[in-house]
């Protein structure tokens, strides 16, 4: 009898340890929960999770490679994660992501920016809120950062997106064939009277060229606009309602939101009726508003000067001129002041990364991102295969050996801790850099961590962004008559811009008392 119930234990006990056998053997290497890709959980070994990511601009072309290179690390560090890069054309980015995140379509992260759509879909609910999963899940992301950058980089309070890299205001500057103008017997421009000067000759002289045409159709980059936002005596700036559009400004380091359709300022209405006239003249490129990205035709050769938005030549740009126009060469004539407090900052980034309420996976989104912001894995994703697609120049540069993998980092993955500069740039491109990326050389603005509620005016935005688009790109790029166009705009948009400028007003003032 004591054998018979021997027999039996050992039967119970040997099932015990199978059990705990079978679950010990179905863990989760990563410390995630089974059936990584939910909410809760984090990537399984056994079960794979695939991250949607939608970005500007083009696919890089050794991109499948770097991703490939990229998903076998991961599992090498227990993240068993598929990247699903998914680019939109510059041309449809903002109505392509508003479509995607307002149909609840499933994306794990998505480019936005003040100039695209990011109050309005902070305030209307579409992003996570990510204070809590990267206290929880991206330590790496926070140590890489300034504390100052991610507390003025919230909205309304919280962390829904993640601001990319640490610049301060608009890199705004022209790019120039300096091999034309040295042909043409000029000096180096340094002021917008020789600038003009410069496109004057090139129309008189090479009559095959396009002497200038602005970067797209976005107003901020026209003529006008750049010297709208880089006039340093007048202090304009573009305010959170209107971030590419001086309709509503702000001047100085002052709360107070002026309006163009109650007054127009004759210095802004000045930089408009010489954009015209230089349009008039054929200094601009007569179909600015249908070329292609004026880029390309940069590195075609089709154009003398277009506006840039760097402060430092990016050398593939060049090398592709130079493979198209042999002997060409480029050089920049600097808009911005590089002077302490003579710039004042908000600390708002450009560029952010968000997850969208959508997303089934944003632990796993966090966890990669995390992932990511180790500097070895920062530098596979941002520059490609050390040895293949750069090599390291210092502590803080990089050569790229190759074009293939151009770095896309500033719409994705742009940690200022473990960024590098290309070791292309001059020493005074690098003192420039520098520079524009030190919070503590900038007039603090007193509009520092405001966040503009668009809630309360969604129509009016929406109904003022359809008026907009039919009237201030033309009148900015000089295209089109700029009295005759800027009394029918007024006129559709005069009443929704007052309800739009009360209501920031208002905000503004509740959140100065909210600072005594």
């Amino acid at each position: 009898m004591i054998e018979v119930k021997l027999r039996k234990w050992l039967v119970v006990m040997l099932s015990v340890m199978l059990v705990v056998l079978a679950a010990c053997s179905n863990s989760n290497p990563s410390g995630g929960n089974e059936g990584g890709g939910d909410k809760e959980g984090g990537a399984d070994l056994g079960k794979e999770v695939t991250l949607k990511i939608m970005l500007p601009g083009d696919r890089p072309q050794d991109l499948d490679k770097i991703v490939a290179a990229a998903e076998q690390k991961m599992k090498e560090d227990g993240l068993n994660y598929k990247l699903n890069f998914v680019f939109v054309p510059w041309a449809d980015l903002a109505s392509k992501t508003q479509v995607t995140l307002t149909s609840g379509e499933e994306i794990d992260m998505i480019y936005d920016a003040p100039w695209l759509h990011i109050n309005q879909m902070t305030s209307e609910g579409y992003y996570t809120d990510l204070t809590d999963l990267i206290k929880e899940h991206g330590q790496n992301i926070l140590n890489a950062g300034s504390e100052l950058i991610f507390e003025a980089n919230k909205f309304n309070g919280k962390m829904t997106a993640i601001p990319l890299g640490s610049k301060n205001g608009h890199a705004n500057s022209i790019i120039i064939r300096k091999d034309i103008r040295e042909e043409l017997g000029l000096e180096e421009v340094k002021t917008h009277e020789q600038f003009i000067e410069f496109l004057r000759a090139v129309k008189e002289k090479k009559p095959e060229i396009i002497p200038y045409s602005a970067w797209g159709v976005s107003p901020d980059l026209s003529y006008a606009g750049i010297r709208i936002e880089n006039d340093y005596e007048a202090g304009f700036r573009v305010t959170p309602a209107f971030n590419r559009n001086f309709t509503l400004y702000l001047k100085g380091n002052d709360p107070t939101v002026y309006n163009l359709f109650d007054e127009m300022d004759p210095t802004i209405w000045s930089y408009i009726e010489l954009t015209r006239s230089m349009y008039q003249e054929g200094l601009i490129n007569p179909d600015i508003m249908s070329s292609p990205d004026s880029k390309v035709m940069l590195k075609s050769g089709e154009i003398a000067s277009m506006t840039y938005t760097d402060f430092s030549m990016q050398q593939n740009t060049l090398r592709e001129l130079q493979a198209n126009v042999p002997g060409a060469d480029l050089e920049i004539f600097e808009l911005y002041k590089f002077e302490k407090n003579a710039n004042t900052s908000d600390y708002k980034q450009n560029d952010y990364l968000a997850i969208p309420k959508a997303s089934k996976n944003p632990v796993d989104a966090i966890k990669f991102l995390n992932w990511a912001h180790e500097q070895d894995n920062y530098n596979l994703i941002s520059f490609g295969i050390e040895g293949e697609h750069w090599e390291a120049v210092g502590d803080t540069q990089y050569k790229p050996l190759k074009d293939s993998y151009p770095w896309f980092g500033w719409s994705f993955l742009w940690a200022p801790k473990y960024h590098k500069f290309s070791a292309e740039f001059s020493p005074e491109d690098l003192a420039k850099n520098e520079f524009y990326y030190t919070a503590e050389n900038f007039e603090k603005d007193v509009l520092t961590g405001f966040t503009f509620d668009t809630s309360p005016i969604a129509n009016e935005i929406a109904q003022f962004n359809s008026i907009d688009a039919k009237y201030y790109p033309l009148i900015m790029n000089g295209v089109v008559d700029p009295a005759e166009a800027w009394d029918k705009y007024k006129k559709e948009g005069e009443a929704v811009v007052k309800k739009i400028q009360n209501e920031l007003q208002g905000q503004i003032q509740t959140f100065l008392d909210g600072q005594k």
